[in-house]
Formats: C-alpha cells, sequence, structure tokens
C-alpha cells in the first residue's frame, strides 16, 4: 500500500501498474493478486484507506452561511494537506468518476454532502428558495479543485495554492461567497 501511494504521489495514479507497484514495493507481483484480486482492488484498497472523502464535522451554531464554509474549507484543508488525497481526487475529477477504483472517493463525497446539506435544513437554515446543492457543489467543486493541485509550478488565476497566504485568500472568498449568500445580515 505504501508503494501505491509513492507511485501516486511521484507518477500519478495511471502510473500504478502490477509491474511498478510490486518493484516499488520489492515483492513478487503474484503477491497483489493473492491478497488484493488485482492492481484495481489494491489500488482501491489504499484509495478507500487513505484517501476517502474527508467526514464533515458536526455544525456548530453558526448561521448558515457560516457553518457551510467551515465545512467545506476544513474539507478542502483536509484534502490539501495529503499528498495522495489530492492526486486521488484529481485523478477521480480528470474523469474516473465512474471507475470502481475511485468509488471511495465518490461515494464518500456524497455521503458527506447530503448529511451536510440534511443538517443545515434540520436546522431551518436554509431560506426555502435558495438552491443549496447547486451552490454548494460549485464551491466545493472550486475549494476541491484547487486543493487537488500537483502542478504546483502553475499559477490558478494568479494565486499560488501552495502558499499559505494565497489558499488562506481561497478560504475567505470562499466564506464570503456563502455568507453573502445565506447570511445576508453577515456579508
Amino acid at each position: 500500500m505504501d508503494a501505491v501511494e509513492r507511485i501516486a504521489i511521484r507518477d500519478g495514479l495511471d502510473a500504478c501498474g502490477v509491474n511498478a507497484i510490486a518493484h516499488e514495493a520489492g515483492v513478487d507481483k503474484v503477491l497483489i493478486y493473492r491478497y488484493f484480486g488485482g492492481v484495481d482492488g489494491l489500488v482501491s484498497n489504499v484509495i478507500a484507506e487513505r484517501a476517502a472523502w474527508p467526514r464533515v464535522a458536526p455544525l456548530d451554531d453558526a448561521p448558515a452561511g457560516s457553518a457551510l464554509s467551515a465545512a467545506l474549507i476544513n474539507q478542502a484543508r483536509d484534502i490539501r494537506a495529503r499528498p495522495f488525497a489530492q492526486h486521488a481526487v484529481a485523478w477521480e475529477a480528470a474523469g474516473h468518476a465512474d471507475h470502481d477504483i475511485a468509488r471511495p472517493i465518490s461515494q464518500g463525497r456524497e455521503a458527506q454532502l447530503s448529511a451536510l446539506a440534511a443538517a443545515l435544513r434540520a436546522r431551518q437554515a436554509v431560506p426555502a428558495r435558495f438552491d443549496l446543492e447547486a451552490v454548494g457543489a460549485l464551491v466545493t467543486a472550486g475549494l476541491t479543485m484547487l486543493a487537488a493541485r500537483t502542478d504546483h509550478d502553475v499559477p490558478f488565476f494568479g494565486l499560488d495554492v501552495e502558499r499559505d497566504a494565497d489558499w488562506r485568500r481561497i478560504e475567505k472568498a470562499a466564506g464570503t461567497i456563502l455568507r453573502a449568500l445565506l447570511d445576508p445580515s453577515d456579508a
């Protein structure tokens, strides 16, 4: 499993072939088939254990926009802090979402974001005409895509997402957007 993580971080998930993994791990490739059923089983296990979508912390009593922005920002921070998760999330977003290997990410994301939406609605903190899922998808996609960037030398709209100061600007902007939409008195 460590070998998969090292290869994915160094060369990308597409480079995680049976021969590369066996060589990196210093084992016979037969072991990959015996214990994991093949490369897909191994990589899926590694993603499930080391790159699964971050859990949403319980919401505090903050207004809806503040609570939602804190939850989404914390998920992005979690992804940003784990290089393997960055690679796995970027790989899933690059067209592998329907692949069994990526399922722990896509299913985890949907479960966590659905729970977040339900918690906000249970608090009656979402105006009836506000499209929580659409706005949440846009903000989550933006934060996630920026957190999962693995091309560290390429700025995005002039921001270096590896620089903490630029990342704080992104977080502040996400919070400002969500508070303006959901907490008009706080905007």
